[in-house]
Parts: C-alpha cells; structure tokens; sequence
C-alpha cells in the first residue's frame, strides 16, 4: 500500500527509499502505534512495570541517575517513550 501510494504521488526515487526505510526500521524495531495502543489502556501499575522493564537499564547505566532514589527513578522511567528517528 506504501509502494503504491508513493506511486500515484509520483514521489523522486530517493524520497520513496526514504520513506521505505522508515517504515521497514519502524517495523523492524516497534511499532509506534501498538505500543502507544498498549500503554494508553494498561492501569497504572501495570503501565510502570512495563516502563521499568523497558527502561530501567538505560537509566541505570547513567551516571546522572545513579544516586537518584527509588521514587526519583520512578518519576523518570514513567516519563520515557519511545521516539523513531531515521538511522
């Protein structure tokens, strides 16, 4: 469907690798969607499980947060998502 929609809007040929590579690395890597689908319907609780399984190596391996309480990391890892960027 992307192909074809590329096609009818007669998109340059490096413009519709651009867009291809997107949406192949989106997929590839998370599906935003379903993940916002997801965390929009999870209660509370079950929403910062699944945040602190994703999240907290990472902010466990910076030095900023390394002296951070319990609470403070809490506070941060709910506000982390996912954002895509092209490689």
């Amino acid at each position: 469907a992307i192909q074809e929609a590329m096609r009818v809007l007669a998109l340059p040929s490096d413009l519709q690798m651009r867009i291809f590579t997107f949406f192949t690395y989106e997929q590839i890597h998370r599906n935003n969607r379903l993940f916002t689908e997801l965390f929009t319907n999870l209660p509370p609780q079950l929403r910062f499980e699944l945040n602190l399984h994703m999240y907290l190596e990472l902010v466990g391996k910076s030095r900023l947060f390394r002296r951070a309480r319990p609470r403070a990391i809490r506070e941060i890892v709910m506000q982390l998502e996912d954002v895509i960027f092209l490689p």
